[in-house]
Parts: C-alpha cells; structure tokens; sequence
C-alpha cells in the first residue's frame, strides 16, 4: 500500500512538472486571490482528480486563463492559474473534473475516468463556483 502511494505521488509530480500551470496564452494577468476547497463524492474525498475553473465570462475558450488543480488523498486542492498555488482572478466558474483511472507507463499518459465523463465538458458541467476578492474555501460535491 505504501509503495502504491508513493509510486501515485511520484507519478503526480511528473505530470505537474510536464504540464504548465493555467491553460491560456494570455500575456494580461489579472490579479489572483487565494482559493482552495475538497472535492467529495458523497462524504467520501477524490484523490487524484483534476479541477478545471473555466471563466463564464470567457466560455471555454483555450486561450483563456484556466484555474486548475489536482486533489490531494484528501480531496484537498489549492487552485493556480499564474503559478504554482497561487489562486485565481474573482468572477464566477463553470467547473471540470476528471478522475483519471489508470496510469499508462507506455504512453506516459492518465487514461480513463472514475466519473465517466460526467464533469468533463465546460459545456455541459453543472458545477459553478465563484471566486471572491479575499480568500476564497470551495467545498466541491459531486455524484460519484
């Protein structure tokens, strides 16, 4: 069991180290506040899902900022959009969330998903959430 944590933490880093925070190629940064939350299904926390914040002014448009974040072993995530951390810009989101199923060492890619593609598309996620000025808690629920 220890050796499956470790091997899911080690491979957790590689895909934060490989992949850039943010989603966009936006040169104007807007200015970020601290947001963090737990993603639950049910009581139960999700280790290891990704969360997307797509902005609702923007759409789902890619070449937008895009808060993300990855759910510890406790569903705990802290939201970056610039750097590592560091929070997203205030307005309202539509939310993503895929739970990847399996890790392939051939392909070096997630593959699969927990949820079955239920919170995968912006435009048809359910899930909003609002980032404040000031510190922001997001407590996520979904279906599992």
């Amino acid at each position: 069991m220890l050796r499956r944590t470790l091997l899911l933490h080690f491979l957790l880093l590689v895909l934060i180290l490989l992949f850039p925070t943010g989603c966009g190629k936006k040169n104007r940064r807007l200015p970020v506040y601290p947001a963090k939350g737990q993603l639950l299904a049910g009581e139960r926390p999700i280790a290891g899902a990704m969360v997307h914040f797509w902005p609702k002014e923007i759409g789902t448009d890619l070449d937008a900022y895009c808060p993300n974040a990855q759910t510890d072993e406790e569903g705990r995530f802290t939201l970056s959009t610039y750097t590592s951390g560091d929070g997203a810009p205030a307005g309202t989101y539509t939310l993503t969330v895929t739970w990847p199923e399996r890790f392939n060492l051939l392909s070096r890619q997630w593959e699969g998903d927990k949820l079955k593609g239920r919170y995968k598309d912006a435009g048809t996620s359910k899930l909003t959430a609002t980032i404040e000025k000031g510190p922001n808690e997001i407590p996520l629920k979904i279906d599992p």
